[in-house]
């Protein structure tokens, strides 16, 4: 008897390993997993998915929106805390939790950002201890 266990992200479902949508973990069939499912926000369902009246995106990321007051009320309405780093944030790990380097949305003393270069996302960011 052999008992197969999944890789973290993925859950074992009629024999075979299947990625966990909504878990905060980017598994290689997935684009993105910020964890939540808001629409139009740059990720929905593992997908990249593009902001609403945006006309051109990456990743995303809105490039063009249709007009500047529709781009000004995309960026009033972006929130912190939804895992999702801003210009005005250093980190934003989407969580409330302390001491796990990024508390009200800066870098935690003896903590420090490593960019990592990855196939998806292609740079992820890290907190680490150091």
């Amino acid at each position: 008897m052999y008992i197969l266990k999944c890789l973290d992200g993925y859950e074992f479902v009629n024999n075979s390993c299947l990625s966990i949508c909504g878990d905060v973990i980017i598994a290689q069939e997935e684009d993105c997993d910020e964890g939540n499912t808001i629409e139009f926000d740059g990720c929905f369902n593992c997908k990249y998915s593009c902001p609403l009246y945006c006309l051109n995106c990456q990743q995303g990321t809105c490039l063009q929106y249709q007009n500047y007051e529709q781009q000004l009320n995309m960026k009033l309405q972006m929130n912190c805390g939804d895992g999702l780093l801003q210009k005005q944030e250093q980190c934003d790990d989407g969580n409330d939790q302390v001491a796990d380097g990024c508390k009200n949305f800066q870098i935690e003393e003896n903590w420090k950002q490593v960019n990592v270069i990855m196939l998806k996302p292609q740079i992820q960011q890290f907190i680490i201890q150091i």
